[in-house]
């Protein structure tokens, strides 16, 4: 998964086993949205939709965090479902990036 990915709003993964997906680093976050959408500062935040769909009940998505990356909630998505999650940005500080996901909206 690229920060480009995390930064288009919507993530759709069609499979019928279960995934591991790996977030990208919190200073790839950064910079992605330093090129596209000016000074990024801490607090900025931006939401990320996941859609998983074709997947059995036991299969499940998970994501699997990077440098930088804190998961705060349910960071496993099982069977045909909608996902909603919160990108918090907590360091700005070049070499120490940091970004927090909150999990919204979990299996909709």
């Amino acid at each position: 998964m690229t920060a480009a990915e995390v930064l288009a709003g919507c993530y759709t993964r069609t499979d019928t086993g279960s995934l591991n997906d790996t977030l990208p680093t919190a200073a790839s976050i950064v910079s992605q949205l330093n090129s596209t959408q000016g000074t990024v500062a801490v607090g900025d935040s931006f939401e990320l939709n996941v859609i998983r769909t074709a997947g059995s009940t036991s299969s499940a998505l998970n994501f699997t965090t990077n440098t930088g990356i804190s998961f705060n909630g349910r960071n496993r998505f099982a069977g045909s479902r909608c996902s909603q999650l919160q990108f918090i940005v907590t360091n700005v500080s070049s070499g120490s990036e940091a970004v927090s996901i909150y999990s919204i909206h979990g299996n909709l």
